[in-house]
């Protein structure tokens, strides 16, 4: 393995550890620990599923062949089959990807497109959200590492979505633009808000309006409040910038600028030195 792909922990990118108490940096531990077990073990269950999943398919095409009467069902079946294939090595990608520090050429478009679709598999998104997402015809492409990218729109998605939970009619609009040397990146929310005593403690590790369902020691709650702050520590350092706009009980606008040349000549750079 290369230094380029050397594995992260996500939740330990943070760069002011001195700010945080001994408790919270026990809680981010524990929480690192926690989700790389679960990711490992959900890894393996999809590999392990795709395997018997191409035979199945294989077993379908052969018995739409036999019993030309029941072709329309075995179609049915197959259709449902490679859909739980493409859904697998989606997984298997972002995976892989989200956990490495892989150096490679980023299509904003894609990344995004294939974050919406990893999310489609939770209800709240998939049955109940309006998406509205019309990328320009044209955005640059960049070296940079994905993982930063795909992980920060991540948090700010599942932020949004969460922040609409309570919403009667749910709008998630995805503006995607370019101006001058920087991509701009909004993530339109219309739930609950913040007032402006709220948005100063946005970024907070740790800081949440969400109300606890159980005892804080419960480790569901422990990633509570690290959305922004995980998104923030990954893109600030690459001279992004994170600004918040939010009403109370209209919603949430996240806007990340990204001077996309100065970091792909920042990437370019560290290439070479690899190769030397």
């Amino acid at each position: 393995m290369t230094n380029s792909e050397k594995p992260v922990s996500p939740l330990l990118t943070t760069t002011n550890f001195e700010e945080l108490s001994k408790e919270e940096l026990i809680r981010i531990a524990l929480e690192r620990q926690r989700l790389e077990k679960l990711g490992l073990l959900v890894a393996g269950i999809a590999h392990n599923l795709a395997g018997p999943l191409a035979g199945m398919l294989g077993s379908v095409d052969l018995l739409s062949y036999k019993y030309p009467n029941l072709a329309a069902d075995f179609v049915r079946i197959s259709r449902i089959g490679k859909r739980l294939q493409n859904d697998i090595r989606l997984f298997l990608e972002k995976s892989k990807q989200d956990f490495t520090e892989l150096i490679a050429e980023i299509d904003f478009v894609e990344l995004i497109r294939n974050e919406l679709e990893f999310y489609r598999s939770d209800p709240r998104l998939k049955h109940k959200i309006e998406i509205i997402f019309s990328p320009p015809s044209y955005l640059p492409h960049f070296y940079a590492i994905p993982a930063d990218f795909s992980q920060s729109f991540s948090n700010l998605l599942a932020n949004a979505i969460e922040a609409m939970e309570t919403s009667e009619s749910k709008k998630l609009k995805i503006n995607l633009n370019l101006a001058g040397d920087q991509i701009i990146l909004e993530v339109i929310d219309n739930g609950v808000g913040m007032d402006e005593a709220t948005l100063q403690h946005a970024c907070d590790p740790f800081f949440s309006t969400k109300k606890p369902r159980s005892d804080s020691s419960d480790p569901k709650m422990l990633a509570f409040g690290l959305g922004l702050t995980h998104a923030k520590n990954l893109l600030e350092p690459l001279g992004c910038r994170i600004s918040l706009m939010s009403t109370p009980n209209h919603g949430t606008t996240v806007r990340v600028e990204i001077p996309y040349k100065k970091i792909n000549e920042k990437y370019h750079q560290r290439m070479q030195k690899i190769k030397t």
